[in-house]
């Protein structure tokens, strides 16, 4: 017997917890932030202090310090999205006890497609929205530059310019090859006797210690004719509207998916199902953001 549409709703925004829970790359690159209405306000970072230095003590009499913010209000508008699939009659007549299981399978074909073509345009978005930083990433074997030295850098100039430590770094699956079997890195292992090059043994060797994904274990993460980027950027697991991260995924519902909806088209013999969804990805510190195109 078919399932209602408020089940198949239900059924699909299960789908995408447990997708998020076996990819979580998307949700650390660029969480999401649910927003009350289609339209909204959040706090947009630029390549400005996330926070001033405040004086907070209070004279007699006085009146508290305010917290101030180098940054600008702005305005995002959710971009509304949809897709469908259909039940041919013919599939019907051949799975006749079987109706909800052919619904879910479709539903599932759905979601899963939806979320993996979400991660493929989050890494589009990505490289589209942050410049490559020049005069680094020669990272070959034959090379004399330092990654471990640059990537210190790079993070050293964010801090000074923005008093923010960045605290993440998302490697292409190419730059990670150039960056493990990169002879400073290696000789560099040798002489602290850490063992192998792992991404642990990357961030101990760093001035300071963080967090590192891979491209390559998650679907879509390392295609196109740039697919040898390191991002090193500034992230947080819960961000909401007002506070620092680079990259954040505003949404209508935490869920994901708002409405599922079925109608008939006899034109093709099938009924038509889609989900809708609203969302917006929004670079919110511009700032808090370093490029590395490995070579």
């Amino acid at each position: 017997m078919p399932r209602d549409i408020s089940q198949l709703l239900t059924y699909s925004q299960g789908i995408a917890g447990d997708w998020a829970q076996k990819n979580p790359i998307a949700n650390w690159l660029a969480p999401t932030v649910p927003v009350v209405t289609a339209k909204f306000n959040y706090k947009n970072y630029g390549s400005g202090n996330a926070f001033l230095a405040i004086d907070t003590r209070r004279s007699m009499g006085g009146s508290a310090a305010r917290l101030t913010y180098t940054v600008s209000d702005a305005t995002g508008v959710l971009g509304e999205n949809s897709l469908e699939t259909t039940i041919d009659d013919q599939e019907r007549r051949e799975n006749p006890e079987s109706e909800s299981q052919l619904e879910d399978i479709k539903v599932k074909d759905l979601t899963l497609t939806i979320l993996n073509n979400d991660l493929k345009g989050l890494f589009t978005f990505m490289k589209a929205n942050v410049s490559v930083t020049g005069g680094v990433g020669v990272w070959n074997n034959t090379a004399a530059n330092d990654p471990i030295a640059e990537i210190d850098t790079q993070r050293k100039a964010v801090l000074d310019a923005t008093g923010v430590m960045l605290n993440r770094g998302f490697i292409d699956y190419t730059a990670w090859l150039l960056l493990k079997n990169n002879k400073q890195v290696l000789d560099r292992i040798k002489f602290t006797k850490l063992g192998a090059a792992t991404l642990e043994t990357v961030s101990m060797l760093l001035a300071s210690p963080m967090e590192f994904q891979i491209g390559g274990g998650a679907l879509y993460t390392d295609v196109g004719g740039s697919a040898n980027n390191m991002f090193l950027f500034y992230g947080q697991d819960s961000p909401g509207q007002q506070d620092p991260s680079w990259i954040k995924t505003f949404v209508r519902n935490p869920n994901r998916f708002t409405d599922m909806r079925q109608y008939r088209e006899d034109k093709i013999r099938s009924d038509v199902f889609y989900l809708d969804w609203s969302q917006l990805h929004v670079v919110t510190g511009a700032g808090i953001v370093s490029r590395i195109q490995a070579t």
